[in-house]
């Protein structure tokens, strides 16, 4: 690869991952704005609602049936492909849509799609960066989804009172670009090699690492056969690494992460805000995530991750708590929500939306690392499905003081656990994994 190439191949990976991330951050927080109108239009309770809003992770939870599948036998970039194509059918169906259940379809095949999308996409950062710039490039990619989470919010209040549907046109464009950009990105190279493709590995790992590196890695990979084609990921010596995955993935679903944000807007129109200042406040808070995001962009390789992780966690507990109490209140403050969803959500950009990305593909080693996120995003996605779909329900039975409160004890758990149990992965062989976990109790 001559140096003209490793520059455009390289700068063609950054956009891949800057289009991504926008593209799912977009995804996720466009039909926050959206619901309220979907709700007048289609006379939907708050029920179908709350479920609409969950309904995506239960699509998610199908695309990770499939996910070892795919990405073992057609490799990363083939399964981003075809995962963008199903994603582009869900956008398409709620853009055609004249009932509630066509946006139902199309939400769940959004679902689909981007549960594949978003664990492959970071699965395929992770294997074809260098040990230094793992992190970085990680951040990059949670950057772009909180901006795409911003842009989101943005189009959604512009076009409040003009067409909804429009911003799922811009969705559908963004994952046709999208789709354009990974099919001009070679495979993961540790699937060309796996595959026996050890040309077209060395080829892919020159985008990131030099001529030195990638002979070691070669090097590596042949004698210590840490690529073997398959391994069973209920041997004892992965077990604790896919048990701790699962932990930690589902305990960030219970922060209540993508519920808020799914449901901002009818969270704090029902605080008191007016339409127009809630999508506002919607807007000021995931401006705060892009700001937070980038400032975890700046720090993720200077710090220890499971430390980052675990103080990040706490952080958000006192945050929720805080949230919680105010609901507790006889004379509860609208000021005082904004400003605990802000603090949570600057801790969580901060720490936990770079890392948990980095949990999913950095602590699974290769052999059983599609099989782990499989397993792990399963569970996590039906997690996040529970949570977003019956936020708001369990909210006005038990009241949003209850919800907030427990998100802060799991939040409290979440921190913790990284702190005593997960060891630092910054700057480590991604390829000599499991024999962290030795040395952490």
């Amino acid at each position: 690869m001559d140096k003209f190439n490793k520059v455009f191949n390289y700068y063609l990976l950054i956009i891949f991952i800057i289009l991504g991330g926008v593209t799912f951050g977009y995804n996720i927080s466009i039909i926050a704005s959206a619901l309220p109108l979907i709700k007048t239009q289609y006379t939907a309770t708050d029920k179908i609602i709350s479920f609409l809003a969950g309904l995506v992770f239960a699509g998610v939870m199908i695309a990770k049936f499939l996910m070892a599948f795919l990405n073992d036998i057609y490799g990363r970039r083939k399964t981003l492909i075809f995962a963008s194509c199903i994603f582009a059918i869900g956008s398409f169906f709620i853009i055609i849509s004249y009932s509630i259940n066509y946006i139902l379809i199309g939400r769940f095949f959004q679902g689909v799609g981007s549960g594949l999308l978003m664990a492959t996409t970071s699965l395929y950062i992770v294997e074809i960066a260098n040990d230094k710039t793992r992190g970085s490039l990680t951040a990059l990619y949670q950057l772009s989804f909180t901006i795409g989470l911003l842009l989101a919010n943005i189009v959604g209040m512009y076009l409040y009172y003009i067409n909804w549907k429009i911003s799922f046109i811009v969705l559908f464009f963004l994952t046709i670009t999208f789709i354009l950009v990974i099919y001009n990105l070679p495979c993961s190279p540790r699937w060309l090699y796996r595959n026996g493709f050890i040309k077209e590995a060395k080829k892919a790992l020159k985008i990131t690492h030099t001529d030195l590196e990638i002979d070691n890695i070669i090097k590596f990979w042949q004698e210590s056969h840490a690529l073997e084609q398959s391994a069973n990921i209920f041997q004892l010596k992965y077990l604790k690494p896919l048990l701790l995955v699962i932990i930690i993935t589902c305990l960030h679903q219970l922060t209540g992460i993508n519920a808020i944000l799914q449901t901002s807007t009818i969270l704090i129109s029902q605080a008191g805000f007016t339409k127009n200042a809630a999508l506002l406040s919607s807007i000021g808070i995931t401006l705060v995530n892009v700001l937070g995001t980038g400032v975890g962009l700046k720090i993720i390789d200077k710090f220890p991750r499971n430390l980052l992780l675990g103080y990040c966690g706490i952080l958000i507990a006192i945050s929720h708590a805080i949230i919680a109490f105010n609901f507790y209140t006889k004379i509860q403050s609208s000021i005082v929500l904004i400003i605990g969803l802000m603090c949570f959500i600057t801790a969580y950009a901060v720490g936990p939306g770079i890392i948990i990305w980095l949990v999913f593909s950095e602590y699974l080693p290769m052999p059983v690392r599609s099989q782990g996120i499989a397993i792990a995003g399963f569970i996590n996605s039906l997690a996040g499905f529970l949570i977003s779909s019956l936020f708001l329900y369990l909210g006005s039975i038990y009241g949003m003081g209850a919800i907030f409160f427990s998100c802060a004890i799991f939040s409290l758990i979440y921190g913790i656990i990284p702190i005593l149990f997960l060891p630092d992965t910054n700057g480590k062989n991604l390829e000599n994994i499991t024999q962290l976990f030795k040395n952490v109790r």
